[in-house]
């Protein structure tokens, strides 16, 4: 047959804004009807190509165009001698509706034939790059997250150590490629992946329902934005949770080791801003079946008013979906875990109440949520009739709705959820993921990392490890092993620090008992997170637009190359580039700085030529930060408190607005979530024109000040059109201006 070519009435364009520079990319799907293929194009480059889309594992026998329009085209698919499973020797022809239909930056193709019970999509491999699917470290432990050339099931199984790390549990139906352009299928149902093997790449899934998405995008962050759209936009973060957790395994002697961890840690001006208790903590079964305080944690009303109240602190709880066979609270299914049927209202009722009663009316305004990712029966019938091939997938869906819908009911926006397990979708209802049961070593810090660059590519924005790890035989660890996992933590979404061993084994970790040199490095991380609590908790809170805060750099820059196997640094936000050291006596590494112009944080006046690597002298006190050139952004003093009202108590809040401009013409912007202003969005912005310089700041709910760097100002400095006396260090090229709160600014540096 003579393949002819339709292509769609409707170019998709997508402008790109670089700075003040626009550039436009034109996506469009074409349909070459006689091969019975699905082409998308990038600027007339063909990206992506459908060879066979397969119901059941027949292959259509031939295709044509239905109906077309600038938004919808139908596709009518022929499939002959498809088996009928009911009847021996007997096979019918069958035509399909295969729907293509447009939504902003992207397209859904969808049909869902009665008879259908399989779906496979063959692509033609045209050399992109795959990254996504799963968090852990599949194939080999590798740690690259380029996933091209493996094999990657789709179902929710906790892999134990088998796959570093341990229990790392989160999975999307999700890949992005590096031409330009993102694949989702929207399913529970079991599947697999194969990426680029014998020159195809297959899709497939347990279900005769084809709900697939295209997004398309020059980066990652576009892409996301499509993919949110789609899922739902992911969870609010409280502020209090965009500072520092710390935590034990086990409190043995109850609430007298979390009031004195509080204790010490206030003493030694370490600042945090919440606390979670691990299990056990209640009566029954497994230190958990009752779902209450046991005696060790006896009259917790008082004592978690006084880390409310004294202390300015948050608290959390450890929860699991499961009774361990004690049905007296909330009734289980078989098996010795007795996982709660999440799709069943009078089970979820149970627990809802169980959880209202007995934790939230004290004071716990947050969990973290673990072991959905175990043992539970697969065949065992749940109450929607769910198919057992979608229910390992789809429970860890369900943990997190019933769970934030439960806290959001006592506590509106104001709480934290935290899992090990993720599956799409539940962005919306979790608040964060924690990297599993990481091993207490530097390979297991190295891969926490690798993990969190696998995560960023699936599309969940609030991401963190049990900092100083959680497997091993020992408590206390090598000091510059926590020191390195501290400073990793700073720069992660989610910041907790585990302070004992696995299981409450060996020497606590707690900084108090260590030395001077380990007490300052834990103090330095804290503080320099509470500095960096505003970024994170506008990054965060904006991650529908922005992307993920933890952003691999194949995720940003997927042109080039050279960072596709990059996974131990990261971009951090759209401002900062973080470089984790993850070997021991290590004084110098080597980092990948991409295309543009970057300047080190912590020695602004050194900048690097991007597109290159650079073997870098690393600091004990640090590891390496990167800010991109025209960037701005905010960071704080005092912008958040915890226990350090009982140092600072007096201190008012500040917002300190960053501006590095450089030498050409530019635009950018920043968008601050201001916690003072009811969450209300304050777009501050930075334009540079010939040699001036001009930063527009809305009205800010706190007092609050622009620093702009490697600028030595030539004139005046002008604020709303007036000439100030600004602060200016020539030595360190800085210039600072304080502006006060409620008052539109606009400041003008000369240069």
């Amino acid at each position: 047959m003579k393949a002819f070519q339709i292509i769609l009435a409707l170019l998709f364009v997508l402008p790109v804004l670089l700075f003040a520079q626009e550039q436009e990319t034109s996506y469009a799907i074409s349909i070459i009807a006689g091969e019975s293929r699905v082409i998308l194009t990038r600027d007339n480059t063909p990206i992506m190509e459908v060879d066979s889309i397969q119901f059941n594992f027949i292959t259509p026998s031939q295709m044509k165009v239905k109906r077309q329009s600038a938004e919808s085209t139908v596709l009518e698919f022929f499939y002959s001698n498809v088996p009928d499973p009911g009847k021996v020797n007997t096979a019918n022809d069958y035509t399909v509706d295969i729907n293509i239909d447009r939504i902003e930056d992207g397209w859904h193709i969808h049909a869902h034939p009665e008879w259908g019970r399989d779906v496979s999509i063959y692509l033609k491999d045209l050399h992109g790059h795959y990254f996504g699917i799963r968090e852990n470290l599949v194939p080999d432990n590798s740690k690259s997250p380029d996933i091209t050339g493996s094999v990657q099931n789709f179902v929710v199984k906790g892999e134990d150590t088998r796959y570093h790390e341990n229990y790392a549990s989160v999975w999307s139906a999700f890949f992005f490629n590096s031409l330009g352009y993102a694949s989702f299928f929207d399913t529970f149902a079991e599947g697999q992946y194969q990426f680029a093997i014998n020159g195809k790449t297959e899709i497939y899934h347990r279900t005769g329902d084809l709900d697939w998405y295209i997004f398309t995008g020059d980066s990652g962050d576009e892409i996301m934005k499509s993919y949110y759209n789609v899922i739902g936009a992911p969870k609010h973060i409280p502020a209090w949770a965009s500072g520092v957790t710390i935590w034990r395994d086990e409190d043995k002697n109850g609430k007298a080791d979390i009031l004195d961890d509080v204790e010490q840690m206030t003493a030694l001006k370490i600042p945090i801003t919440s606390i979670m208790v691990d299990r056990p903590y209640s009566n029954g079964v497994n230190g958990w079946s009752k779902m209450d305080f046991n005696e060790k944690f006896r009259n917790p009303r008082a004592w978690i008013y006084t880390l409310n109240a004294d202390y300015n602190l948050r608290f959390m709880s450890w929860v699991a979906p499961c009774t361990f066979g004690d049905t007296s609270i909330v009734h289980g299914m078989p098996g010795d875990h007795g996982y709660i049927d999440l799709s069943d209202p009078e089970s979820v009722s149970e627990f809802d109440n169980a959880l209202t009663k007995n934790l939230y009316a004290y004071g716990v305004q947050g969990h973290k949520m673990d072991r959905a990712d175990e043992v539970f029966p697969v065949e065992q019938t749940w109450h929607d009739r769910t198919p057992p091939w979608e229910r390992r997938n789809k429970y860890i869906y369900l943990y997190a709705k019933v769970i934030d819908s439960v806290l959001a009911a006592k506590w509106g926006k104001d709480n934290f959820n935290y899992s090990r397990g993720g599956m799409q979708g539940s962005q919306k209802y979790l608040s964060a993921l924690w990297g599993g049961d990481s091993r207490a070593s530097w390979d297991g810090l190295a891969c926490s990392v690798a993990n969190a660059m696998r995560v960023g590519f699936i599309g969940f924005p609030d991401w963190g490890s049990d900092v100083g790890g959680y497997l091993g035989d020992v408590g206390m660890e090598p000091e510059e092993l926590f020191s390195r996992w501290l400073q990793f933590g700073t720069w992660s979404g989610l910041f907790e620090i585990k302070l004992d061993g696995a299981g409450g084994s060996g020497n606590d970790r707690a900084p108090w008992h260590y030395g001077e040199t380990l007490q300052d490095n834990f103090r330095r991380a804290c503080v320099e997170r509470m500095e960096l609590a505003p970024y994170v908790y506008s990054q965060l809170n904006t991650s529908a637009d922005n992307g993920v805060l933890m952003k691999p750099p194949a995720y940003v820059y997927p042109h080039d190359p050279a960072t596709y196997d990059v996974w131990n640094e990261y971009l951090f936000g759209n401002s900062f580039l973080v470089a984790p050291v993850t070997q021991p006596d290590q004084s110098m590494r080597n980092i990948y700085l991409p295309e543009g112009t970057w300047y080190d944080w912590y020695s602004p006046g050194r900048s690097y030529a991007g597109g290159k690597t650079y073997t870098c002298v690393l600091s004990a006190t640090h590891i390496p930060v990167f800010v991109e050139q025209n960037a701005i952004f905010v960071t704080g003093d005092n912008w958040l408190t915890g226990n350090s009202v009982k140092w600072n108590g007096d201190a008012k809040p500040e917002l300190i607005v960053n501006a590095f401009p450089g030498d050409s013409d530019f635009t950018n912007r920043f968008t601050y979530v201001d916690r003072f202003a009811g969450d209300s969005l304050k777009v501050i912005t930075i334009s540079q024109k010939g040699s001036g310089i001009a930063i527009q700041v809305p009205a800010i709910g706190c007092e609050a000040k622009v620093v702009v760097y490697n600028v030595v100002p030539k004139g005046q400095v002008m604020v709303n059109g007036k000439a100030v006396d600004a602060r200016i260090d020539e030595e360190r090229k800085t210039v600072e201006v304080e502006i006060g709160r409620g008052l539109e600014y606009r400041i003008v540096v000369g240069r």
